[in-house]
């Protein structure tokens, strides 16, 4: 499936925020490796696109039009005390999701619970710690995805699939 890049305008049919050139340009300024395939970082930033929607609910404002695919642009939105413009997508936004296709391409986003129990997880870079009863289906807690994304987030509590997360921000 083609990416449908959502601009600001709201795209008929948008699933991704960020491109192929984009993603990548993110990943090797920061030494992290993508699938070579291009379409293989458009399914990733498919997957961080659903993650992203799956984090709806804690974006400050609300979607411009009802019926537009993905939950950005938005309005009001403020960004380091500043409102940012109706119909535009922050560049952290597209960082983000970058950061989640990354993510995307060492485990799923979006497990069902159903594998190993999670004993411990990271603050930093991306640290999980297992139970031992031997099932696998690895999860990761996107910790710097969502550290980029927290500004566009309510206040300083946000939802990740029902796990709440604080983060310690001035608005």
């Amino acid at each position: 499936m083609a990416l449908i890049i959502e601009d600001g305008s709201i795209v008929e049919n948008a699933n991704s925020f960020a491109t192929v050139a984009e993603c990548r340009a993110f990943a090797t300024a920061r030494g992290l490796e993508l699938p070579a395939d291009d379409a293989d970082v458009e399914t990733l930033l498919i997957k961080a696109a659903d993650f992203i929607l799956s984090l709806e609910s804690g974006f400050q404002g609300y979607r411009e039009d009802a019926e537009q695919d993905l939950p950005f642009p938005r309005y009001p939105v403020t960004l380091f005390g500043e409102e940012i413009a109706e119909g535009t997508i922050p560049k952290i936004l597209k960082h983000g999701q970058c950061r989640l296709a990354y993510d995307a391409s060492l485990a799923d986003l979006q497990a069902t619970g159903a594998g190993r129990v999670v004993k411990k997880e990271g603050v930093g870079p991306l640290s999980v710690e297992y139970g031992d009863d031997m099932a696998s289906n690895p999860q990761v807690t996107p910790t710097a995805a969502l550290s980029i994304l927290a500004p566009l987030f309510n206040y300083e509590t946000y939802g990740t699939g029902g796990q709440g997360i604080n983060i310690c921000a001035d608005r």
